[in-house]
């Protein structure tokens, strides 16, 4: 069949007015393509590829709603396929809308751009600040307490064409890591922000639903993981790597770049893309792990949660 057939079949069963296939007004499905269809890890011939958000029980399904393995088309039999890939969404993470939820898109006002990693309390004050990376909205440790915190970032808030809505709070304090060895032990890449309004932070993780469950402690080699990040969302990794001594490359204020060595980092399987920095790590209850920082070609490097916390002397909130 040619690529412009294809279209044809696509078109035909799609549109109502000249649909008789009843199934396609299913709530259930999203989408229709043509792709190779997967058998036991092997890709076999182009079928008609039907999308839903969630495949259930042939029997279970009324009969008018059920995808036909074989249809007709101009006289032509067409295999079908069905897979499930869950609900459709806009790219809602990139957003000024209040209020934001960790996992939104975040930076300093003069740039960096990151992520919402959680809600904290401070344990001085009892206020409820935001937490990210200090390379993504503390400058690497260049901005001071005070600074304009934007949500999205400015990179993202000029893409989409909403840098005027963007403005969200200031930065309360930067704790930006030490390029000296004898700091490594020490070292932590974390910020706090304080909302201009209080009602504009929602401490309901984005995609999750739900704010963290509390601290899960030390992982261990094989736990699930997830993040949701602005740049990739939600994504699932698997921690392969604890105790973590490892080195990552910061920019400095005079465009040089240097190497800053962490202790007790977690590994986790590459899950993450720039713009994903400072992301709260959950295990499967959604208990924070810790937070993503940064990454190597095969491992992303996530700081544990206890450390972080302890850093900028704040509790989940």
């Amino acid at each position: 069949m040619r690529m412009s057939q294809m279209g044809d079949v696509v078109r035909d069963i799609a549109f109502p007015k000249r649909s008789p296939h009843k199934w396609f007004e299913s709530r259930n499905v999203v989408g229709l393509c043509f792709a190779p269809k997967l058998r036991r890890g092997r890709l076999e011939d182009v079928t008609l590829q039907v999308h839903v958000r969630r495949k259930r029980i042939k029997e279970k399904i009324p009969a008018h709603l059920r995808v036909p393995e074989l249809l007709t088309h101009g006289g032509k039999k067409i295999w079908t396929d069905v897979h499930e890939v869950g609900a459709a969404r806009l790219e809602v993470l990139v957003s000024t809308a209040r209020p934001t939820r960790p996992g939104y898109s975040v930076g300093h006002v003069d740039g960096g751009s990151g992520t919402i990693g959680c809600v904290v309390r401070s344990r001085g004050t009892g206020e409820m600040l935001g937490l990210s990376c200090a390379h993504v909205v503390g400058r690497g440790g260049a901005a001071v307490p005070g600074d304009r915190v934007l949500v999205p970032s400015r990179r993202e808030a000029v893409a989409i064409g909403q840098l005027g809505r963007a403005r969200f709070g200031t930065l309360v304090q930067v704790k930006a890591p030490n390029p000296d060895w004898a700091a490594a032990v020490e070292n932590v890449d974390a910020a706090t922000f304080r909302p201009d309004t209080a009602s504009h932070q929602d401490d309901e993780i984005a995609l999750v639903g739900v704010a963290p469950t509390g601290l899960a402690g030390a992982p261990s080699i094989g736990t699930r993981v997830k993040k949701v990040g602005a740049a990739t969302e939600l994504t699932w990794g698997e921690v392969h790597a604890v105790h973590w001594l490892v080195t990552l490359p910061y920019q400095q204020p005079d465009g040089s770049i240097a190497e800053m060595w962490f202790t007790d980092q977690i590994g986790v399987t590459r899950f993450s893309a720039p713009g994903d920095s400072g992301a709260l790590v959950l295990d499967d209850a959604n208990a924070a792990v810790g937070m993503h920082v940064g990454s190597t070609d095969t491992l992303s490097v996530c700081a544990p949660m206890e450390k972080v916390l302890d850093a900028i002397d704040c509790d989940l909130a």
